[in-house]
């Protein structure tokens, strides 16, 4: 996963991406992640509970299958870090995200009270009315629930083996928490109607995927000048 080092390396260089939200870890499944934490002085990186090497699907680019998925959520909850914000935000290394956006979406009405009854998550993908991989939004109470009862959803790894988006969206329906569309939250292939690559020349929270530093930066500048000439209101 040499990729993902690099562009994890780039986002902390240039604090953007998930170094721009006002706390965030980096869970490091590989050992070409572990080693950014020694070259670039990351005390907010920590080895995962789960090691690529051993639990990533052998197709899909190294995706966490959905046990070590859910080892990883497990992790972020006896850790204990997430209770310190209304919200978490679960980011691939190799998606465009602007956490501004982000707060400005949130602050809306439609997710004004977060933190009441069992939480709730955003859903990112309206052809496929989905809780997407690359950028998953739930509030502290709905990761605070998943780590009291993920339990229940025991037989959902097994329903759901290589698809951890599809266990986390169906388990956490289980469990009690509401679901929230939020149709501005990612462009990704296959969700927008997007053809021939990721178009980054939108005003969206996130995009996805861009694989490499080159094309991760361009997509941020391109989205970026394009949010320049956004109409206000």
């Amino acid at each position: 996963m040499l990729h993902q080092a690099a562009l994890v390396k780039w986002q902390f260089e240039h604090n953007l991406g998930p170094f721009a939200c006002d706390r965030s870890l980096v869970y490091a499944t590989s050992d070409a992640g572990r080693r950014l934490r020694a070259e670039l002085g990351m005390d907010r990186l920590r080895p995962a509970a789960a090691r690529c090497d051993d639990d990533c699907a052998s197709e899909g680019g190294g995706q966490l299958r959905t046990k070590a998925f859910a080892l990883l959520w497990r992790q972020v909850v006896q850790e204990g870090e997430f209770r310190s914000a209304a919200w978490s935000v679960k980011v691939d290394p190799d998606c465009v995200f602007f956490p501004a956006r982000l707060r400005s979406l949130l602050s809306g009405p439609r997710h004004a009270e977060p933190a009441s009854g069992s939480g709730m998550f955003l859903l990112s993908c309206m052809r496929r009315h989905a809780l997407e991989g690359p950028l998953q939004v739930l509030s502290r109470d709905a990761v605070a629930l998943y780590g009291r009862s993920a339990e229940r959803c025991g037989e959902l790894q097994k329903k759901h083996p290589r698809r951890p988006d599809a266990y986390m969206h169906e388990c956490l329906l289980r469990l009690g928490a509401s679901e929230r569309e939020a149709w501005s939250l990612l462009s990704s292939s296959g969700c927008l109607g997007e053809a021939g690559g990721v178009n980054c020349g939108g005003t969206l929270v996130s995009y996805h995927p861009l694989p490499t530093v080159a094309a991760y930066r361009d997509c941020m500048n391109e989205s970026s000048e394009a949010a320049r000439f956004a109409p206000l209101g």
